[in-house]
């Protein structure tokens, strides 16, 4: 047996019965009890067997079995190995046997020693991300404050932390206090687990529950305590030793009880409990060492850390040291490394202990509020000491001395606290007090616990801005729980329901309030914690009960009020008072913020500037944003403040909306909260960072050709030269290289580098090679050689840093680095030519030259050298040439002689061969085509004398012959070849004229006699006289009449008279050609030959073409038949137009009229064909004496055939009698309408005007009468708007009023002494005559009235106010003065009426300019917005350029939509319906559907309707059902019942129930892939009668699963699968009947395939690209009238238009300055609208035009007097030269009377 053998140490075989022995059951038969028999001391199984015997009574020889209780058998030592102490056994006659009677088995389940080694390992790991180091070290800390807890003196407590890193065995932690100690009673109950306070036992093994000793000392411990800090905190048995073990796996527990001499010392250890275990021992039991104080011996020398401990117990009157050995590695880590987290978290664990109920307050505040920590509180000193080897002072911290854990924070942060009580029922009170941590300037003053990592940060948003949409205390709870004064860490309350948000906030208090309070909430032991002080069990769930009762505390008085309402009033006071602000000033008004979701994005008001801390921050300033990566800084656009605000307020919070700074490197607007403001940045440090910012984009590419072949600035190379490979660098300003912008952007910040070799052709620049280069990991921007550079001239090797996939070398408004290289491609070496441009023609014997071109290998021509010898060869000449001229590109062979025989005088064809040897190409062929030479003979036959009849020509065959005998002839000149007859004998000498060399022939002739005709005469009687027709007359005659006499033709040939015949009565229009040859004049006899007539017919011309000819002349006429035209035209609603009848004028005033027009034939029948176009109207001005010619008129609209409505035809400005006159004109007939005269009449009155300018009269109070004269004859008129005159019917009276300044009190009077007069208008005239003031009287002299005249009608409405007629006068005292001012008056007018007529000119050329910038803006307006669709289509910016690469693009886009148009589609095979409006098509040919298996199945579920032929009619479809013998399906639409028709818009069955749900398969209704190309109302009538709620679903499995969920709610309908499955609506599926046919087997009742999605878009972009390509050319076109009419105000007359006006305004002003005029009206200067003509114009430098016109004129005496000044003024101000231009940009009047500006 194993466990004897374990249990002798020593040879002897004593049996051990208390040691081991096992049990036995006889179970053969019978039910005998068990048998206890000893096993100690056996050694082998014979022996147990032997001892079996004994105990059962059986033999040797009796046969039985040992076995265990799972009958396993016992049959040699090996087995018995396996027995242990205390196994039952059984004895059976064998393995198989059943039990005859039960039996015991007995059973140990003492815990495994794990229960206390790791019995806190869980509950210490569930620390919710923090490490549990500080937890379990406060557990010891409990037992320590115990029990120190009724000390009189200090209560000293210590950690001791010994650190060894050469032997990490040896690092150990003490915990050692100053308290009672520990008794040996005390010490075993303290190692039994679980065993709680209040069921030790003493050693006599009564249970001390309550026991009068614990009794005392709790009475002690609740004596004066506050918050319940009662230090009863040891409690449940358990804690402690969780701890050590979690710590490490030793402990050794040194005790010394007060009043004692002796220390206890008990060790319980982690090895110890395995040794026991594996020896079989008890495992919960051990040794405590009694010993002396300072007794170390025990102790390994090795540890003398716990020696030295050991050692100091003699100084110590009572002591408890816990020593822990043997701790875990990560702990030692921790320890070391986290002091100060650990030590942190200890003094927030038991703050309230350490520094008394209030907290740890400052000194300020202590002194302040008067407040003291009690004396006990004061006592506790709690050390930590860390102790390095090798270090001589360990290094201390007091929790004392901790300020910065968490309740420190709260407690110093805090403004206010609110004090309050729970009593829970049946349970006890629980005390609580919340602070008010409030909002200070920037920020919040809740204290954050960044160390605790349940709290996660705040999440960040897309700007890396943290989102805190709750504001200082955030997510985490109110209250903090303390049980017995010391902190439950893993409870916290979020709030209690009085101190929560509610839903209607109360007056005067922020949300963000709630958020800003902490709180505190104090227990004692009537409320359960777990064993290891983690967790409450159920406080929160107490609080919340509705039996527990809340009330405020104020001091130690309870107020029994509403808690709610008391803590709202509490919170509004700490917010009203302690939350200080942020003033928002210089308030904008209401914006709204798009950029945030809808319901946030009001309401918002935007400010001009903050003031925070003291310190201003306006827009545009520059500032520094805190806690962004990276950096930023901007300039501030917006200060944005959320709520409803009216003037400047304070208020906490807000947002900037910065422009970040560099702009060049960003360009970028960012939003972020106010408080992330950096007040401690400078603007110097701010503008320093934005230049190094800058610093880092690109500046200068670094160009280097690593292989050679360079290209060097204005290089000249040889076409084809190869340029080497390129390798560019990217540098920016500091000298680095870059590949990409700065900053931490997406891939749309890498650089490329773009290569363009650029041709400078003279045609334009061309491009001819484009790369793009990227930069990599492992290599550069790089390009290879290029060898492609064949074209002649400047070429420009550029490369430009460019953006990626924008392609654009702008950034932020500056351009990318760039390199432009520019060199000259020559010409290369030649290597072929060509045979340039022959001049023939070419002749036998005669030197020509042939130019032959060379060319390099690129076809470019280049220079021959003079080593090239050409070589000439044709067959069947002998051909040379002279010499050779190199001229330019060109060799001319000079002096080319050819040599051989032609046979015709129009030449012979020669191939000839040029040869250049050592060419690439060395010969060429071509064909040239030699003439004969020269004459150089003449050749006449017949040779002998020839007989000719009188009147027939003499024939003589003759040839010119050259030098080698080829018949020759004359290019330039005919060859003329004399004939003379000489003697009695007619002797013909043939001679070539102009060719002395060619020797003349002679022939002789004999002449017989012969009778011919010699003329024709025609004529034909007009009236009674005859008229004769002449050589190529043509004559004419009226439609309609006859031509007599026509057709008598006479000839006289020796008295001989020949009559021709033919007349003919004209009935249509003829026209008569006759045509008289050259008559031939001789004498003739005989009869004259017979004349002929003959006529052809042109059917499609409708002409007849007349001949009568004899042998020798003839006589021709053709005649035409023209169709039948339009008679006239009839106006139905006025009067029947006509060419003969003259109609009365009518009369109409300012009211639009319609002119309705009919077109009439000849039979009075409407001609319905005639167009619109070919009709106009015209309107123009009646003016006797003109010639009244009408202009071009508007165009009509056409109402219904034939009838032409002219509408909108406004009344003319002018009064006066106007034609109206209708045209007609169809490009070959033109037919007016009788003239329609039409009277305009005056609108109302409008003005009343002066006929003649009254000027500005000058008068004075004398004797002398002309002196007072104001007005010697005025004549006022009343007329319209339009200038008018308003005419008879207006009849009233005109009260003149002498008015002064409001200033002035002396006015003058009218003679008389009266002030006002009345004058009398007869028909809107009113004479004023001899209007004079009255002698003497009173006036201020040289100051300026006004004479107003006001009218006063009846007839005129009292609302339409006629402005009075003002004249402005001066008034003088002394007559002589009043006569020199008087001539510097009338001047005066004269110089304004030259002013006013240059300002006219001036402002109606600004108008024009400012009409055409309209023009150009809304042109570059259309531009933009087309390219900046465009850019939504990703069209390329190099396409934009100009109209040619906007060509380009489209015809690359019209290929691709052609290349789609080819791809195969799929089509409806059936055929097609009848062409009739009326017919829609059949079904199958209506709708498109894209998915290829969607076609199918809805093809297949619908195949019965796809032949189906849709009509919009009843009747319609009759027809078609009769004309196909009824078989043809019809569907008319009009007998469809639309209110049964499904709504295309509803949604899913499913969304309606459930609204949630995402049913898998993709359900859609079935007609919603359906495409209509026409007609797509109509096509959704059909298709939704015949598919209804048809449903498409992926599989049949998803098709029933979604039928069974829908049809819990509602009806189904049919549903069809992708996979071509059909459940119909009742449920039935399955079967040949439910599957869809492949789509082969359909027949072609298939719907169509749509065409590509591409397509579409193509068909766009190609429209888009037109509409931009005409928006380019408006566009053009406007910028050119715009610089024309600019151009036009830039010349020379303008110019002096311009200084004389100016020159006349100067003379103006010094004028009124010696007239002492106040003022005169005010009017836009000439230097003004210099200016504006300025602006609109190029910057150019303007030419001097003539001298300055000067006005001399002098009132006290000169040469010149002032009315002959101004006269002379008038004639200088003449425009300097009249031109065209100038003329263009006057106003002037139509012809129908409006006043419009003309323009070139």
């Amino acid at each position: 047996m194993a466990a004897s053998r374990r249990s002798v140490e020593t040879g002897n075989a004593s049996l051990e019965d208390d040691d081991s022995f096992v049990y036995v059951f006889d179970r053969r038969e019978g039910n005998s009890p068990e048998i206890k028999i000893p096993t100690g001391g056996l050694f082998s199984f014979t022996e147990f067997k032997h001892r079996v015997n004994e105990a059962l009574g059986l033999t040797v020889k009796d046969e039985y079995v040992i076995a265990t209780t799972n009958r396993e058998e016992i049959h040699d030592d090996m087995s018995w190995d396996m027995i242990d102490k205390g196994d039952t056994l059984y004895v059976l006659w064998d393995l198989e046997q059943d039990l005859c009677a039960p039996a015991q088995e007995r059973v140990n389940y003492l815990p495994h020693y794990d229960t206390i080694v790791k019995g806190g390992m869980y509950e210490y790991y569930a620390s919710e991300g923090q490490n549990p180091m500080p937890y379990a070290l406060a557990e010891l800390l409990d037992n320590a404050l115990a029990a120190t807890a009724n000390n009189i003196a200090a209560r000293n407590i210590e950690i001791r932390l010994h650190f060894d890193d050469s032997n990490p065995s040896k690092n150990s932690v003490y915990v050692i206090d100053n308290g009672k100690g520990m008794t040996p009673r005390h010490l075993n109950n303290w190692a039994i687990y679980r065993l709680s306070k209040f069921i030790r036992r003493d050693k006599r093994g009564r249970v001390s529950l309550n026991g009068s000793e614990d009794i005392l000392e709790r009475s002690m411990l609740h004596l004066d305590s506050p918050r319940s800090l009662n230090s009863d905190i040891s409690y449940f048995g358990v804690g402690g030793k969780q701890a050590i073990f979690f710590i490490g796996n030793t402990t050794r527990m040194i005790s010394r009880p007060k009043g004692s001499k002796d220390v206890h010392e008990l060790t319980i250890s982690k090895d110890e409990f395995e040794k026991k275990e594996k020896n079989h021992e008890a495992i919960y039991s051990g040794y405590i060492r009694n010993r002396k104080a300072g007794d170390y011996t025990h102790v390994s020398e090795e540890d003398e850390i716990l020696r030295k401990i050991i050692s100091e117990e003699i100084d110590r009157e009572s002591f408890t040291v816990v020593v822990i050995q043997g701790i875990n590695q990560d702990h030692v880590s921790y320890l070391k490394q986290r002091t100060r987290d650990w030590t942190r978290q200890l003094a927030h664990i038991y703050h309230f202990y350490i520094h008394g109920p209030n907290g740890n307050m400052t000194e300020e505040t202590l002194a302040a509020t008067g407040q003291r920590v009690p004396t006990p509180f004061k006592n506790i000193d709690i050390q930590v000491k860390m102790f390095n080897r090798g270090q001589t002072l360990p290094k201390i911290i007091n929790l004392r001395d901790i300020d910065d854990d968490m309740q420190t924070a709260f407690v110093r942060s805090s403004a206010a606290t609110f004090d309050f009580k729970a009593i829970v029922e049946n349970v006890g009170v629980v005390e609580g007090v919340l602070r008010y941590h409030p909002f200070l300037y920037d920020r919040e003053t809740y204290p954050m616990d960044i160390t605790d990592a349940r709290y996660e940060p705040e999440p960040d948003d897309d700007h890396m801005y943290a989102i805190n949409d709750r504001p200082a205390r955030g997510r985490r709870p109110i209250f903090e729980c303390y049980w017995n004064g010391r902190l439950i860490p893993y409870s916290l309350i979020e709030y209690l329901d009085w101190c929560a948000v509610p839903k209607k906030l109360p007056k005067n208090i922020r949300a963000e309030c709630y958020n800003r309070i902490s709180g505190v909430l104090w227990t004692n032991d009537k409320f359960q914690v777990s064993t290891n002080k983690l967790t409450f069990i159920d406080l929160e769930m107490r609080l919340r009960d509705k039996t527990t009762w809340y009330s405020k505390m104020v001091g130690f008085t309870e107020k029994r009020t509403n808690i709610e309402k008391e803590f709202q009033n509490w919170l509004r006071d700490c917010h009203e008072q302690f939350d200080k602000q942020i003033h928002f000033a210089g308030n904008l008004g209401a914006i709204v913020r798009t950029d945030l979701p809808k319901h946030k994005q009001t309401p918002w008001v935007a400010f001009k500037s903050v003031e925070w801390d003291r310190k201003v921050y306006k827009r545009g300033q520059l500032v520094k944003i805190l806690r962004t990566i990276p950096m930023l800084l901007g300039t501030i656009k917006t200060i944005m403040l959320y709520g409803e605000h009216e003037g400047d307020v304070f208020a906490t919070g807000g947002e900037l909306e910065v422009i970040q700074e560099p702009r060049s490197l960003y360009d970028e607007v960012k939003i972020v909260p106010l408080s992330k403001l950096d007040r401690s940045a400078s603007d110097q440090m701010i503008k320093k960072f934005i230049e190094d910012e800058e610093a880092k984009l690109p500046d200068r590419l670094h160009v280097t050709w690593p292989d050679g072949f360079p290209v060097v600035q204005n290089e000249k190379r040889p076409a084809g030269k190869t340029i080497g490979n390129i390798k560019i660098e990217i540098m920016n300003k500091r000298g680095e290289t870059i590949s990409k912008l700065p900053g931490t952007g997406a891939a749309s910040k890498k650089l490329l580098v773009e290569l363009k070799v650029v041709w400078h052709s003279l045609s334009g620049n061309e491009t001819i090679c484009s790369h793009i280069s990227q930069h990599g990991k492992n290599w550069p921007y790089w390009f290879r050689k290029m060898e492609n550079i064949k074209n002649l001239g400047n070429h420009s090797l550029i490369l430009q840093a460019v953006l990626n996939e924008s392609g654009a070398n702008m950034y932020a408004g500056k351009e990318l680095p760039s390199e432009k290289i520019k060199f000259v491609v020559t010409e290369a070496e030649p290597e072929k030519f060509t045979v340039g441009l022959l001049d023939g023609p070419f002749r036998v014997g005669l030197p020509f030259q042939i130019p032959l071109e060379f060319l390099d290998e690129f076809n470019n021509p280049t220079k021959p050298t003079s080593k090239l010898k050409p070589v000439l060869q044709a067959s069947g000449l002998d051909i040379s040439y002279e010499n050779t001229l190199i001229k330019g590109s060109n060799l001319i062979l000079k002096g080319i002689v050819a040599r051989g025989t032609i046979g015709t005088t129009t030449g012979k064809n020669f191939n000839l061969i040029v040869s250049v040897p050592g060419l690439e190409t060395e010969s060429q062929t071509l064909k040239i085509r030699l003439l004969p030479g020269h004459p150089s003979s003449l050749s006449v036959s017949p040779k002998e004398q020839i007989e000719v009849e009188n009147g027939n020509p003499v024939a003589f065959t003759t040839q010119v012959l050259d030098e080698a005998g080829n018949v020759t002839a004359s290019d330039n000149k005919p060859l003329i070849l004399l004939c003379k007859f000489v003697g009695q004998l007619l002797t013909a000498k043939i001679d070539l004229q102009g060719y002395k060399d060619v020797k003349t022939v002679e022939r002789n002739v004999l002449v017989k006699p012969s009778n011919r005709v010699a003329n024709i005469y025609v004529w034909f009687t007009d009236g009674d006289e005859q008229l004769t027709i002449k050589k190529s007359q043509t004559i004419a005659g009226t439609c309609g009449e006859h031509v007599r006499g026509l057709g008598n033709v006479q000839d006289w040939i020796n008295m001989y008279v020949i009559h021709i015949r033919q007349t003919k009565s004209l009935q249509n229009y003829y026209s008569w050609f006759l045509t008289v040859r050259h008559p031939i004049i001789r004498l003739v006899q005989g009869l004259v030959n017979s004349l002929s007539h003959h006529k052809e017919q042109h059917q499609s011309t409708l002409a007849s073409r007349h001949k009568y000819h004899t042998h020798a002349q003839s006589f021709s006429y053709t005649s035409y038949i023209v169709e039948k035209l339009p008679k006239r035209m009839l106006n139905p609603n006025d009067y029947p137009l006509t060419n003969c009848k003259t109609f009365p004028c009518f009369q109409f005033k300012a009211e639009n009229r319609v002119f309705t027009v009919k077109i009439m034939s000849e039979d009075e029948n409407q001609c319905k064909d005639a167009k619109a176009s070919h009709l106009s109207m015209k309107l123009w001005r009646l003016e006797p004496g003109s010639n009244n010619s009408p202009p071009a008129g508007p165009e009509p609209t056409k109402a219904n055939d034939g009838i032409f409505k002219f509408r909108d035809k406004k009344v003319p400005e002018q009064i006066g009698k106007y034609n109206v006159m209708f045209v007609y004109y169809d490009g070959k007939h033109q037919l007016f309408s009788e003239v329609i005269t039409i009277s305009v009449k005056p609108g109302p009155p409008f003005e009343l005007v002066s006929l003649e300018p009254p000027g500005t009269p000058t008068v004075s109070n004398t004797r002398n009468t002309t002196t007072r004269v104001l007005i010697r004859s005025l004549r006022l008129e009343l007329r319209d708007q339009f200038g008018n005159s308003t005419g008879g019917g207006y009849n009233g009276k005109v009260h003149l009023t002498i008015m002064g300044p409001k200033d002035v009190n002396e006015i003058p009077h009218f003679i008389g002494g009266t002030r006002e007069l009345v004058f009398t208008m007869t028909n809107s005239i009113c004479q004023i005559q001899n209007l004079l003031l009255q002698e003497s009287t009173p006036g201020k002299d040289g100051q300026e009235y006004t004479l107003r005249c006001e009218l006063h009608c009846d007839i005129i409405p009292r609302n339409k106010v006629i402005d009075p007629f003002d004249i402005p006068f001066l008034f003088f005292n002394d007559a002589k003065k009043q006569s020199q001012m008087a001539a510097l008056s009338k001047e005066r007018d004269h110089l304004q009426n030259a002013i006013g007529a240059y300002k006219s000119l001036f402002e109606t050329s600004q108008q024009l300019i400012n009409e055409l910038k309209v023009s150009v803006r809304d042109a570059q307006q259309d531009e933009d917005r087309i390219r900046d669709e465009l850019r939504k289509y990703k069209i390329p910016g190099n396409h934009l350029q100009n109209v040619n690469s906007v060509d380009e693009c489209i015809k690359i886009k019209v290929k691709e939509q052609e290349n789609l148009m080819r791809f195969t589609r799929r089509h409806c095979g059936l055929g097609q319906a009848p062409k009739d409006p009326e017919v829609l098509g059949k079904i199958g040919h209506l709708a498109l559907v894209e998915e290829v298996d969607i076609a199918r199945v809805m093809s297949w579920h619908m195949s019965a309707d796809m032949d189906c032929v849709v009509t919009l009619t009843t009747k319609k479809a009759k027809e078609v059902y009769n004309q196909t013998s009824g078989r043809q399906q019809v569907l008319p639409l009009d007998s469809i019942y639309r209110k049964n028709l499904p709504d295309w818009s509803k949604p899913l069955p499913h969304i309606r129930f459930r609204a949630n749900w995402r049913p898998p398969g993709h359900p859609v209704y079935a007609r919603a892939l359906l495409q209509f190309p026409e007609n797509e109302d109509k096509c959704k009538i059909v298709f939704g009668m015949l598919l209804g709620d048809t449903l498409i679903l992926d599989t049949l499995d998803h098709a029933n699963a979604y039928r069974q969920e829908i049809v819990k709610h509602t009806h189904c309908p049919t549903i069809l699968t992708r996979e071509g499955d059909r459940v119909r609506s009742n449920g039935k599926f399955g079967g040949l009947m439910n599957k869809a046919l492949p789509i082969e087997k359909l027949r072609g009742a298939v719907f169509g395939e749509p065409l590509p999605q591409a397509y579409g878009e193509i068909s766009t972009q190609i429209d888009c690209l037109q509409s931009y390509k005409t928006a380019m050319n408006k566009h053009t076109l406007a910028k050119q009238e715009l610089a024309e009419q600019v151009e036009s105000l830039m010349t020379p007359e303008m110019q002096a238009k311009f200084k004389e006006c100016n020159e006349a305004e100067n003379q103006l002003k010094e004028m009124e300055k010696r007239l002492g005029m106040t003022a005169t009206p005010k009017r836009s200067s000439t230097a003004a609208l210099v200016s504006m003509v300025a602006e609109s114009s190029p910057n150019k430098r303007s030419r001097p035009s003539g001298s300055a016109v000067t006005l001399n004129t002098s009132i006290n005496g000169s040469d010149t007097p002032a009315s002959q000044s101004a006269v002379s003024l008038l004639a200088n101000l003449t425009p300097t030269r009249q031109s065209k231009r100038i003329a263009s940009m006057v106003p002037a009047i139509d012809d129908d009377g409006r006043k419009r500006l003309r323009k070139t």
